[in-house]
C-alpha cells in the first residue's frame, strides 16, 4: 500500500481570508465604501435624463434640418433612429441563435 505522504494531492490553493480569492472578500468594487458613479441613483437618473434629452433633441432636429436623401424612405421623420433600433434588435436576436450553434459546454476548457 502506498504511503499517503508520497501521493500528490490535487487540492486547490487556499483562498485568502474572506473566502473569495485574492480580494479578501471585498467583491468586485472592494470594501472601501466607495461606490462607482453609476451606483448612486441620483447619477443614474441624471445620465438617463441626459440620454432622453439627447434623443429628443436629435428627433426634433430631424424635422428642422434639411436632408439630401438618396432613397425616398430616408425622408421619413426619425428614419435613422428606427433603422438603427431595428438593426440593433436584429443583431441581438441573431446573436441569441448563433450562440446556440457556437456555444461550448461549461467545462470545455477544464481539460
Amino acid at each position: 500500500m502506498a504511503d499517503p505522504a508520497d501521493t500528490e494531492t490535487s487540492e486547490a490553493p487556499a483562498a485568502a481570508p474572506g473566502g473569495h480569492g485574492s480580494h479578501g472578500g471585498q467583491g468586485a468594487h472592494g470594501s472601501h465604501g466607495d461606490d462607482g458613479w453609476f451606483d448612486k441613483p441620483k447619477n443614474m437618473r441624471l445620465f438617463l435624463w441626459s440620454l432622453y434629452a439627447a434623443c429628443a433633441l436629435t428627433a426634433v432636429a430631424d424635422f428642422i434640418i434639411h436632408k439630401h436623401p438618396h432613397f425616398a424612405i430616408e425622408e421619413t421623420p426619425v428614419f435613422y433612429g428606427w433603422y438603427g433600433f431595428v438593426c440593433f434588435a436584429g443583431i441581438v436576436l441573431i446573436g441569441q441563435h448563433l450562440r446556440k450553434l457556437l456555444a461550448r459546454p461549461e467545462d470545455y476548457y477544464d481539460g
